[in-house]
């Protein structure tokens, strides 16, 4: 979990850190499910201009968690989509990991914010 949130620890370098060490991860078991989650929260917690490698990182968790739920990645995909402007997507996104946690009222707020901006943006 520190890893994860290696940019809020008071060290210098800790959230290069962090990526570098989920990279080795990744690069010992290219299968990692944890270790693709873990990057995918890494990024997606920093800053939105990480939007893009944090939706990889959670598409690829869920591509090899095959029929396993992941509602983790589905929550990272969510912001992940939406920083990106991708709000149709998050939209999708939302509505999945709802389907699995039903009573979330701010994953239900997330979803109706990207669902009026995508009708803004018209997509």
């Amino acid at each position: 979990m520190l890893s994860q949130m290696g940019h809020n620890l008071d060290i210098t370098g800790a959230w290069q850190q962090a990526e570098r060490h989920f990279k080795r991860a990744l690069a010992l078991n290219p299968k990692s499910v944890d270790a693709y989650l873990g990057l995918g929260f890494l990024y997606v917690h920093t800053h939105p201009k990480y939007a893009s490698a944090a939706e990889h990182a959670f598409t690829m968790a869920l591509a090899l968690a095959k029929d396993t739920p992941l509602a983790g990645a589905h929550i990272g995909l969510t912001f992940a989509y939406y920083y990106q402007a991708k709000f149709r997507d998050a939209v999708r996104e939302a509505e999945v990991y709802l389907a699995l946690h039903p009573d979330d009222a701010t994953m239900k707020d997330l979803r109706d914010l990207a669902l009026e901006r995508a009708n803004k943006a018209g997509q």
